[in-house]
């Protein structure tokens, strides 16, 4: 099970931990270990985006003095979850942007501009990937393993354990990968030819609101979920989690509807798993927690009939 357990080394660093290089813990951007400039522009050449420089969801309010046109923006979106995902530097849940310090001290980036006239970058990722492809994820990932970084995944930073950032760390970003392909025959890679399915494959950084709209043009639904605007990613967190969904009673969980997945390791290798090809990889990725085995760079679920569906989302500030 080495192949299953060498991601999380990478994002984690527990006591006992050594990395590859013989470190305790992993590198980030306040030590001697931490890549230089020239570094960096090799990486940049391997990607096909300018490398990114996340910044908390309220620097656009700073200085106090003088700031910028866009605090109007921040303050009108400050709670909508599509508007907080589409940057990376921005978590659902703003406490993960903070950061503590052993002594208590608090380094953050508070939307109320009368706590302290600085903004800190807290917790969030100093500078990273926009994947757009297979490829950035590998050169993100290998580069991550090379120099021993800390590194984060993240989509749409809904994540309420706080795993789409880490204080001084390398993200790779998947939010931009926005591939949907429908295909009612879809027959797994290493099945047989007569099993098929009515399926939708979606890339890391689908939301929900743009798979529904996706299938409903086919007359179709999916096991998915709720949330306000549709805003949760439908490749990653939200399935390594279990998947609930209002039709979990019906057709079971998001785990029950993923018949394959693709995915990149720690070694930069990319893997299309299911019943089939690596079926245990394919077994823990669906519910075994987010960034543990992997990058998921695309989920394959199944899709059923449209029918009519009502619910209700109450809200309570």
């Amino acid at each position: 099970m080495k192949v299953l357990i060498a991601f999380s080394v990478l994002v984690t660093c527990g006591l006992a931990t050594t990395s590859q290089s013989g470190q305790e813990c992993l590198c980030t951007s306040d030590q001697s270990c931490w890549p230089s400039a020239s570094e960096f522009s090799q990486l940049q050449t391997q990607v096909s985006q300018p490398l990114i420089y996340p910044l908390p969801t309220a620097s656009a309010c700073y200085p106090t003095s003088d700031p910028s046109g866009n605090c109007t923006t921040v303050i009108d979106n400050w709670t909508d979850g599509n508007w907080r995902s589409s940057m990376p530097g921005s978590m659902e849940a703003p406490n993960w942007e903070t950061f503590m310090f052993k002594n208590g001290t608090i380094e953050a980036c508070y939307l109320n501009t009368t706590i302290t006239d600085t903004c800190g970058q807290g917790r969030v990722p100093v500078i990273g990937v926009d994947a757009r492809s297979v490829a950035d994820i590998q050169a993100g990932v290998n580069f991550a393993v090379k120099h021993n970084l800390k590194l984060v995944v993240k989509n749409t930073g809904h994540d309420f354990l706080g795993r789409s950032a880490a204080r001084g760390s390398f993200v790779v970003w998947t939010h931009n990968m926005k591939n949907i392909t429908y295909d009612p025959t879809f027959v797994p890679q290493g099945g047989p030819a007569n099993e098929t399915y009515d399926a939708v494959t979606l890339s890391a950084g689908v939301q929900w609101h743009e798979a529904y709209d996706a299938v409903n043009q086919y007359g179709r639904i999916m096991v998915g979920a709720i949330s306000d605007g549709g805003s949760v990613g439908a490749a990653g967190g939200w399935l390594a989690g279990g998947g609930h969904s209002i039709l979990s009673p019906t057709y079971g969980l998001g785990v029950d509807n993923a018949i394959e997945i693709s995915v990149i390791l720690s070694t930069g290798e990319y893997l299309t798993v299911n019943n089939y090809q690596n079926p245990d990889l394919f077994w823990a990725l669906r519910g075994g927690g987010g960034g543990t085995y992997g990058i998921v760079t695309s989920v394959t679920y199944r899709t059923y009939p449209s029918v009519p569906i009502q619910f209700y989302l109450f809200q309570a500030n």
